[in-house]
């Protein structure tokens, strides 16, 4: 972390009291603060934060997005939790489904979340609501976590452009279903539920 530090320009780093980095954790607040001198850094230790008298982490907030329990992930962040990328072009199958979708690139192999979602979506300033599937589309055979998006009531293009995508609502887990009509069909089911829960929320 050190070692890189003129990569970063770093100059100002907080972080909290159980911190810890490098080869067998050995890496921590006391290391960092010897050597920010040396390297013309500043060291700040962060306050602990609890929700629901538990310590927020990362770790805490990952169980709650495993469970798909996004109110309470929110909560802990102060924020929706959200994704973002840039919108590449897809082999057009949503398309071909009638729901055609956002392909986003995500450079991790793994996410807390997997399943289909109300979201809402910032482009460009902008916000719409929308349904996205995160996972390996098992319908289609088995291919690399995705995060793809369906905007409702929007007809623009989007290739290039970076979007936000803010997980609202947890809908179902992913199905691999035995026919296009079938996945067609829960679709519709899916966004119908979607804009029932919008409308009841005043989104």
């Amino acid at each position: 972390m050190v070692c890189g530090y003129k990569k970063l320009n770093l100059k100002y780093l907080s972080v909290g009291l159980d911190f810890k980095f490098g080869k067998d954790r050995l890496g921590d607040i006391k290391f960092l603060t010897s050597k920010s001198n040396e390297y013309n850094f500043e060291v700040a230790e962060s306050t602990t934060t609890k929700y629901q008298k538990k310590k927020i982490s990362s770790t805490e907030i990952r169980n709650f997005l495993k469970q798909n329990d996004l109110m309470q992930a929110s909560n802990c962040l102060g924020r929706s939790y959200f994704m973002s990328g840039r919108v590449i072009k897809g082999n057009g199958v949503g398309r071909k489904l009638g729901y055609p979708t956002a392909n986003i690139a995500i450079k991790r192999k793994q996410c807390a979340l997997e399943g289909i979602y109300v979201v809402r979506v910032i482009i460009s300033g902008l916000t719409y609501n929308g349904i996205a599937s995160i996972g390996t589309r098992p319908t289609f055979g088995e291919f690399p976590v995705e995060l793809e998006v369906y905007l409702l009531d929007f007809n623009e293009t989007l290739y290039g452009k970076v979007l936000r995508v803010e997980f609202v609502k947890f809908l179902r887990e992913q199905i691999a279903f035995d026919s296009a009509d079938d996945l067609i069909n829960q679709m519709n089911k899916d966004e119908k539920v979607t804009r029932d829960y919008l409308r009841q929320s005043g989104l």
